[in-house]
C-alpha cells in the first residue's frame, strides 16, 4: 500500500522499512521522505528525500526536495525550500532553521533566511515594518561581523505560549466504504471516493450431506444422524487497497518511481522522463501540457504551481501560490494566494512568506509579510541577533508628509543616560558586557520635554518589553552637531573680534 497508518503516525508513499511502534505522531509525503525513521516523534516531512536520514530525530520539519536531508538525530530543526539544509551528517543538531532554496543552517539556536546569492531581504513587501531584535550586526566582504550600537532596554517576564503550529494531524481508511480520509488543522484534509477492488467471486456451497437411516414401525423413530459438514468453497480474490487501488488514473493520484501527486482531477498534467522528483498535493487544473523538464518541485495546496512545465527546485505552500511560474527555479512561495505576476514567470530565487504578496522586487530578493504587516520579530522574545550587510529604513520624500525642522538637539542628547549592562538570563544567553540606554529613561525625557519621537517602542501588553530603535538617535545627535558648531563660529568671531 502507498499509504501507511502506524498507531499515531501515517506516512504517504515511501513508509521506513524500519518503522517501529516507538515511531509515533510522524508524518511524511514524499518518495523516500522519512525513510530511515526507528524512533523519532512529531517529525513532518513534505518532499522527495525530505528528512530522509533521520531515525530518531524529534519536533523536526521539512518541506522542498531534499529539504532536512542532513538531519539523523537532531530535534526542532525546520528547514521549507529545495535543499534546505544544515551542515553533513548532523546528529545532534538543534533548533536550527533555513528558509529558502539551498539555505544552510550550520548553527544551533540560529535562523538562516535565504542562500548565498540572496541580496537583499524585506521586512513586508513595502518595507514598512518594523524588525525587533536584541542586536544587529553588519557584515563585510571578508565575513567580518561588526555591531551596530548596544541592544534595545530591560527585559519584560517571558511571553505567552505560541499558538500550537497547523499541518497534517493524521489518516485513516474505512474498510466498510473503501473511502480513505487524510485529516489537517489547517484545511488542507481531503476525502477519497470508495477505493476498492471488486468483491471475489462466491465459493462453491458444499455436497449435501447424507439422510438419516428410517425409523421402526409405530412408535416415532429416532432422528437420523446429521450429514457430514460439505467442503468450504474457494477464498475470492482481495481487491486492491487503498490510495494503490487507485493511484494511476490521475483522479485521485499518482505516483511512479520518483514523483508523487495526490488530489490532482486533470488529465492534463503529464510526466515526461526528465521530470523526477516532484511531489504536488492538492486540487488542481494544471492549465499547460504538464512538466516536461521540471524537477525536485514541491507543491501544496489548491491551483498551487499550476503552470510548472520546465522550473525546478521550486517550494509552493497554499492555495493559488505560484501559480503564474512556468520555468523559474529556486523560488519558495508559502501563503495564500502568494507568487509573481505572469511577466515573471521565470523568476529565480525569490522567497515570500505571507498572505497575498505579489513579489515583483526582483531575484535573489526575500520578503516577510504584506503590505499591511507592521512589525517583524527575530525570535519571539526579539532576543535575536540580526546579521546582514547593511540596514536600510525607508526615508523617501515621497513617502513623507507635514514635514518641519527639528527643534531640539543638545539639550535633548545631554538629559540621556548611557549606561553599560548585562542581560538577564531568562532573556539571553549572552554574557558579555553590552552599552547602551534604558528606555523607561528616554521616555521620562520625552515627557519632560513634551516630544514625540519614537525613539521608545512601548510595550504592546504587560509580558512585553520597551525598546530603543538607537537609529532614530542619530536626528538628534546631528542637530546637536549643528548648534555646538553654531556656538564655536560664534566664539571664534568674538575671539578675532579681541585680537583687533
Amino acid at each position: 500500500s502507498d499509504v501507511t497508518i502506524a498507531s499515531t503516525s501515517v506516512y504517504a508513499v515511501s513508509p521506513s522499512s524500519t518503522t517501529t511502534a516507538a515511531a509515533i505522531k510522524n508524518a511524511s509525503f514524499g518518495v523516500d521522505a522519512l525513510d530511515a525513521l526507528v524512533g523519532g516523534f512529531n517529525n513532518t516531512a513534505v518532499g522527495y528525500n525530505a528528512l530522509s536520514k533521520v531515525t530518531g530525530g524529534d519536533y523536526n520539519t521539512a518541506v522542498g526536495q531534499g529539504a532536512g536531508l542532513n538531519i539523523i538525530m537532531g530535534s526542532s530543526n525546520t528547514f521549507l525550500g529545495h535543499n534546505a539544509n544544515t551542515g553533513t551528517n548532523q546528529a545532534g543538531a538543534s533548533n536550527r532553521t533555513a528558509l529558502g532554496a539551498g539555505a544552510t543552517a550550520t548553527v544551533n539556536k540560529s535562523v538562516v533566511l535565504g542562500n548565498s546569492l540572496v541580496e537583499q531581504v524585506w521586512m513586508s513587501s513595502d518595507k514598512g515594518a518594523s524588525v525587533y531584535a536584541a542586536k544587529y550586526y553588519t557584515v563585510d566582504s571578508n565575513g567580518n561581523a561588526t555591531e551596530l550600537t548596544g541592544g534595545s532596554g530591560g527585559s519584560g517576564s517571558d511571553g505567552a505560549d505560541g499558538a500550537d503550529g497547523k499541518g497534517w494531524t493524521g489518516g485513516s481508511y474505512d474498510s466498510s466504504t473503501g473511502v480513505v480520509t487524510f485529516t489537517s488543522n489547517d484545511g488542507l484534509g481531503f476525502t477519497t471516493g470508495d477505493l476498492r477492488g471488486a468483491t471475489g467471486a462466491t465459493g462453491a456451497t458444499g455436497a449435501t450431506g447424507a439422510a438419516g437411516a428410517d425409523g421402526a414401525d409405530g412408535a416415532d423413530g429416532a432422528a437420523g444422524a446429521k450429514g457430514d459438514k460439505g467442503d468450504k468453497g474457494d477464498k475470492g480474490d482481495t481487491g486492491d487497497s487503498g490510495v494503490a487501488g487507485a493511484v494511476n488514473d490521475l483522479t485521485d493520484g499518482f505516483k511512479d518511481t520518483s514523483n508523487l501527486v495526490v488530489g490532482e482531477v486533470s488529465s492534463n498534467l503529464t510526466f515526461e522522463s526528465a521530470a523526477v522528483k516532484n511531489t504536488i498535493i492538492g486540487m488542481n487544473d494544471w492549465t499547460d501540457a504538464g512538466l516536461t523538464t521540471g524537477y525536485n518541485n514541491t507543491v501544496i495546496g489548491f491551483n498551487s504551481g499550476k503552470k510548472i512545465t520546465t522550473g525546478k527546485w521550486n517550494t509552493l505552500i497554499g492555495t493559488s501560490t505560484g501559480q503564474f511560474i512556468v520555468g523559474g527555479n529556486s523560488n519558495v512561495f508559502i501563503g495564500n494566494n502568494t507568487g509573481v505576476i505572469a511577466a515573471n514567470a521565470g523568476s529565480q530565487n525569490r522567497i515570500a512568506i505571507g498572505a497575498g504578496i505579489t513579489h515583483q522586487l526582483g531575484n535573489n530578493i526575500a520578503v516577510i509579510g504584506n503590505a499591511t504587516v507592521t512589525d517583524v520579530y527575530l525570535s519571539y522574545d526579539a532576543g535575536a541577533t540580526a546579521h546582514a550587510a547593511a540596514f536600510t529604513e525607508s526615508s523617501d520624500l515621497k513617502l513623507k508628509d507635514f514635514i518641519q525642522p527639528l527643534d531640539y538637539g543638545l539639550s535633548y542628547i545631554l538629559k540621556l543616560n548611557p549606561v553599560s549592562y548585562y542581560w538577564k538570563d531568562s532573556f539571553s544567553g549572552d554574557k558579555t558586557l553590552q552599552i547602551g540606554l534604558i528606555a523607561q529613561d528616554i521616555e521620562k525625557v520625552n515627557t519632560t520635554m513634551q516630544i514625540e519621537n519614537q525613539i521608545v517602542h512601548k510595550a504592546k501588553s504587560d509580558d512585553d518589553s520597551m525598546g530603543v530603535e538607537y537609529s532614530k538617535l542619530v536626528v538628534p545627535l546631528i542637530k546637536a552637531v549643528q548648534e555646538l558648531n553654531s556656538e564655536i563660529e560664534k566664539l571664534k568671531a568674538e575671539i578675532e573680534e579681541l585680537k583687533k
